[in-house]
């Protein structure tokens, strides 16, 4: 097996180097014997690049490398705003199939992008809640085979205070509805109230959010930004050019960027949202990254046009998926039904540990140890960066909290992107940028990972 994935390689290499999509490739004779290998072989190779969408195997007729392969999976773009703009509506399977293949199977490197790793800081309290969790189910060993049909009363309960006290936004326990995390949110969102020809307007989507609407028929339109938030002239324009829109905002350290939507701009949008009856989805992710609590859009809204996205999935444990819809009290019955017959909530155990967190006081404790960490590692993380690949990228010291986002002073081919995405805490980007992750790993750890990046950059 190990020397067909080769001769796979072998071949997706050659083919790169020497044809352009469309191109036929030679008979599979004639290939078995470029590549030193029998006929049956080279055939189950060409096969497996077929499977890919790599190659474009025609009955009758031959090899061809696919038409639209490259643009999926080696974009060749200006920017990662104009990759968004250009494969709205594009199918991304070959994209995520490449993902699945060569990406996750590095585990560090699928989670080494903005998620927290609780093994590098004071995680106790999600210990102490297992405990207090184990200790209830002895107590009553039919806890978790009780129907929670809607989730946890109790943690809908805390959901609410937290909504309060970070957004100050005040929201009823019905309101709440329990999901997996942002994406999981979305896509039950797009399901229930999404039409095709909607238009999602908002700064900068990541691809897996790109891919969440796409198959629903939703197209992103992309709105600059400047040191405010999303700049109001262009907002302006996007709305009245159509007339099916929802509006897309992260206003606390959205990512990649880390960019924080001002206050007064905030409330701008919503009074440019009200007057062209554009409802608002919003999202947060990192606003426990801010140690002060912020009014949300939510808490601005006074015409029942805002849902709500939160999600603790980035700062809890990555086992602990985490996230909760705030809809209008119209539209709570609708999401919840969509989500019962396509998806489903957060699993049980999350549901009560992560109750118990905000019961006990768990979750400010955990909170605070992330961000002391976070502190700790900025410095660290930058300093080692400018020792090892200072001579070969730039980059925002302040940018997003758990993530530097860093652009490569010279070009480095999208399929290189790709190949240095396998290295471990190391997230491929497009036009020259990678993700580089200060959240994941101990000072030891980030020091190897950055003296084999660099031997890899000098390499090129």
């Amino acid at each position: 097996m190990n020397s067909l994935n080769n001769l796979v390689d072998r071949i997706r290499k050659y083919v790169q180097d020497n044809y352009v999509p469309g191109n036929k490739l030679p008979p599979i004779k004639e290939m078995a014997h470029l590549f030193n290998t029998s006929k049956n072989t080279a055939s189950n190779a060409l096969k497996i690049l077929n499977y890919e969408g790599f190659l474009n195997i025609t009955p009758r007729h031959g090899v061809f490398v696919a038409d639209d392969y490259w643009k999926k999976a080696y974009p060749d773009m200006a920017d990662w705003d104009s990759f968004i703009v250009k494969n709205t509506h594009v199918s991304t399977d070959d994209f995520v199939a490449y993902q699945r293949k060569h990406v996750e199977p590095s585990i560090s490197n699928a989670l080494g992008m903005n998620y927290a790793n609780s093994a590098v800081f004071d995680s106790s309290p999600i210990l102490d809640s297992f405990r207090n969790l184990y200790s209830r189910i002895a107590d009553d060993p039919e806890l978790l085979n009780r129907q929670y049909r809607k989730g946890v009363d109790t943690l809908k309960v805390n959901i609410c205070r937290y909504m309060a006290d970070r957004h100050h936004a005040f929201v009823k326990p019905e309101q709440v509805i329990l999901t997996t995390g942002v994406i999981n949110s979305i896509s039950t969102i797009a399901a229930a109230l999404f039409r095709r020809g909607t238009k999602l307007i908002g700064a900068l989507p990541t691809w897996v959010m790109n891919s969440c609407i796409d198959s629903y028929g939703v197209n992103f339109v992309r709105i600059p930004t400047d040191d405010k938030g999303m700049a109001v002239p262009h907002l302006l324009n996007a709305i009245s050019k159509n007339h099916n829109n929802v509006l897309h905002i992260c206003p606390l350290n959205a990512y990649p960027t880390g960019l924080t939507t001002g206050i007064d701009r905030r409330k701008e949008l919503v009074r440019i949202c009200k007057n062209s009856s554009t409802p608002i989805i919003e999202v947060d992710q990192y606003s426990n990254l801010t140690e002060q609590s912020s009014p949300s859009v939510l808490s601005m809204d006074e015409t029942n046009s805002v849902i709500f996205v939160g999600a603790f999935s980035k700062l809890l444990p990555i086992g602990l998926r985490m996230g909760w819809i705030v809809a209008p009290p119209t539209l709570v019955n609708l999401i919840t039904d969509v989500q019962s017959r396509f998806t489903h909530p957060t699993n049980i155990t999350t549901q009560l540990v992560v109750d118990d967190l905000f019961t006990s006081g768990g979750f400010d404790k955990y909170v605070r140890a992330l961000n002391g960490y976070l502190q700790h590692a900025a410095i660290f993380t930058e300093r080692i960066m400018r020792r090892h690949i200072g001579e070969f990228a730039d980059w925002d010291e302040k940018g997003h909290p758990m993530t530097f986002w860093i652009k490569f002073k010279k070009p480095v081919a999208p399929y290189t992107m790709l190949k240095l995405g396998l290295t471990p805490g190391i997230i491929f980007g497009v036009n020259d940028c990678a993700g580089i992750s200060k959240s994941w790993f101990t000072e030891e750890e980030f020091e190897t990972k950055m003296k084999t990046l660099s031997m890899q950059l000098r390499e090129l």
